[in-house]
Parts: structure tokens; sequence; C-alpha cells
């Protein structure tokens, strides 16, 4: 999914923080950027573990931002696909990093010390369903 805010939001925070923009999508086209097409998973994970910052509509790129500690912003692109990004993001206190696609966020960093400790919660809950589960 992309749009023609999520691609001035990338361009804004790449000039925000000093960086490049690498895209991992086939349907996304900048004038400028690195494109990567069909990539490997351990390739997509790499590339969101040392980014800058991430700019995203999926909940994947949401997901593995937070995992590993990245700044992001995961854009509202309002066609149903959100709800799973909420939720994660209001069950982490970080629905602040969800923003409309007609906005233009100023760059900052997350102090992800709740948020990991919310995550580890959910982490151990989803353990023991798992486990509970099997148990039946």
């Amino acid at each position: 999914r992309s749009s023609k805010e999520s691609e001035r939001i990338a361009k804004e925070i790449a000039r925000q923080v000093g960086g490049e923009i690498v895209i991992l999508s086939t349907w996304f086209s900048l004038s400028r950027g690195e494109k990567h097409q069909n990539i490997a998973p351990e390739k997509f994970v790499d590339i969101i573990r040392n980014a800058a910052c991430v700019i995203t509509t999926s909940f994947h790129g949401t997901a593995f931002s937070i995992i590993f500690n990245r700044p992001f912003y995961t854009i509202r692109m309002n066609d149903g696909a959100d709800s799973r990004s909420q939720s994660l993001l209001t069950a982490l206190g970080l629905q602040d990093r969800m923003v409309d696609a007609s906005k233009s966020p100023i760059f900052s960093t997350i102090d992800y010390t709740e948020a990991n400790v919310k995550l580890e919660e959910l982490r151990r809950n989803s353990q023991q369903f798992i486990m509970d589960a099997l148990k039946m």
C-alpha cells in the first residue's frame, strides 16, 4: 500500500534525519531512492533493524520497528487494514506513532522503556495461550 502522501512523508523524514530512502515495496516509486523487490525475509528484517527511521503502511513494518526499537511512523491509510497496527500501538502506548497521511510528522526518537515492558507481557501471554491450547 502506498500513496503520494506516504512518499511525501518519507522524503520529509529522510531530509530531517539526513538519511537515504530505501523502499521495500514494488508498488511505491520515488524519483530517488533504492528499491528492493521480492527481497528475502531476512533482508527485509535487516533493513528495518538498521534503519534510521521507518516509514510504513504495513503491520509487519510496524511490528519489526518495535521489536528492534527503531524510530518509526505508521501511516494511517484509512483502508481497513490499519486496525492491527493501531491495536498493537495502543497496547504498547505508542499510538502517537500512527499518523494521518495528510500530516507532516516531525522526527523524534522513541523511549522504548515502557513499550518493551508491555511487549514482554504480550509475549508471555501469547506463549501461555499457546501452551494452554496445546494441552487440550
